[in-house]
């Protein structure tokens, strides 16, 4: 969900959100870059939704299966097309988390990323997220990364080379802000 400051233009947005029915929602403000094309058709005064699935620069089953049911309970909700057997069988709201600013794993070094868990998997501030190998010196320890906030994995990095400032791991946190 891409944040509004006008209340009304946020609700249309949660509620565009909802109709998709995908099963998890970030509210995501991506570090305030206006340069997204959530962040500029939010500008324009547009009803917007945001997805990102799957990942890793792949395309899967699961996830077209997600696009295609979305897309049909979107067109239905804005009226294009009749509620059909695929929309939602409920207006219920999914699962909402959000990304902080401790949100992100940034690597501190160059090398290649190892992730310790799967995307959904719970974690906590303090644990490690994952390791940096170094390919050019092999007998150096790998360096470990940390998480700074507890929830679940949002973002893993693919592919696996880093440098320092890359995002290795992102943790979405329940929202706790305020939902129209």
């Amino acid at each position: 969900i891409e944040p509004a400051a006008d209340p009304a233009h946020f609700k249309r947005n949660v509620d565009a959100v909802v109709a998709f029915g995908a099963p998890m929602v970030v509210v995501i403000s991506n570090r305030g870059d206006p340069r997204t094309s959530t962040a500029t058709a939010v500008r324009a005064g547009l009803t917007v939704v945001g997805t990102e699935l799957a990942g890793g620069g792949g395309v899967s089953v699961e996830a077209l299966a997600v696009v295609r049911r979305g897309l049909r309970n979107l067109l239905a909700h804005f009226g294009v097309l009749p509620p059909g057997k695929d929309g939602p069988p409920s207006i219920t709201r999914p699962d909402i988390y959000e990304i902080t600013p401790d949100a992100y794993v940034l690597a501190t070094e160059t090398g290649v990323f190892e992730p310790l868990h799967l995307n959904g998997v719970e974690v906590h501030a303090g644990e490690p997220a994952g390791r940096i190998h170094f390919l050019a010196n092999p007998g150096r320890a790998p360096e470990t990364l940390y998480y700074r906030a507890d929830g679940i994995v949002y973002v893993r990095r693919q592919p696996g080379q880093v440098r320092p400032g890359n995002v290795c791991m992102v943790v979405a946190t329940p929202y706790r802000g305020q939902l129209p």
